[in-house]
């Protein structure tokens, strides 16, 4: 029984990797991300629901048609799925989140990539100004955090990231644009399963816009 249960890990990892570098499309982002576990220790207060596979390829990939992943942070990380997204394209990537078991879901999710991953809080991240990333931030809603959080968020990135892809509630979206002073470049349907215990459906659908932000020189 030992035996079979040190190997198996291996050949997870073995495999992810194998996958990783057969990445040639959007498809294929995805379902090596339909592979990572979400959060282990879900915490309510801090909003956390993992962002959907479907949801993280089509931003990372978005940016990486544009030819904008060199440095990337994913910022408020969770379980790193952009983070691991990003990476598997060849980025060199940054997590950070408050919440040091996030980091840890983080950590295990990219064990067979180059990632670092740091317990930093966003609005006062620990970043030179001038590390001129990528960014990209799932914020929380302001539902069981502080209403505001995801433009503050944003706010705090731009002094060292170049460009950021954030989702946000599209019901507020006039307000998050004037906020933070960017560009719509697409809307979705964020699913959010079951689960904390005041849930009292399978799932619950949120309308989401995904905001891209330039840093102004």
């Amino acid at each position: 029984m030992a035996a079979s249960g040190t190997s198996r890990p291996r050949q997870i990892g073995k495999y992810r990797a194998l996958f990783i570098a057969m990445i040639k499309s959007l498809k294929d982002l995805e379902i090596m991300l339909q592979g990572l576990h979400g959060f282990s220790k879900p915490k309510l207060h801090l909003e956390q629901y993992t962002t959907p596979p479907h949801l993280a390829a089509s931003i990372v990939w978005l940016s990486f048609m544009r030819g904008e992943l060199g440095r990337v942070v994913d910022v408020g990380c969770g379980p790193g799925v952009f983070a691991v997204a990003a990476a598997s394209l060849g980025s060199k990537v940054v997590c950070m989140d408050v919440d040091e078991d996030a980091v840890k879901d983080c950590l295990s999710n990219s064990a067979q990539l180059s990632i670092d991953a740091v317990v930093m809080d966003a609005l006062r991240p620990g970043i030179r100004d001038n590390y001129a990333a990528t960014c990209f931030i799932n914020p929380p809603f302001g539902i069981w955090s502080r209403h505001g959080l995801d433009t503050d968020m944003v706010k705090a990135a731009l002094g060292f990231c170049n460009v950021i892809y954030s989702i946000h509630k599209r019901s507020i979206a006039a307000t998050v644009l004037r906020k933070i002073g960017g560009q719509a470049v697409g809307h979705s349907t964020l699913v959010l399963p079951h689960t904390y215990p005041h849930h009292d459906k399978h799932r619950h659908d949120v309308e989401v816009i995904i905001v891209r932000t330039e840093k102004r020189s």
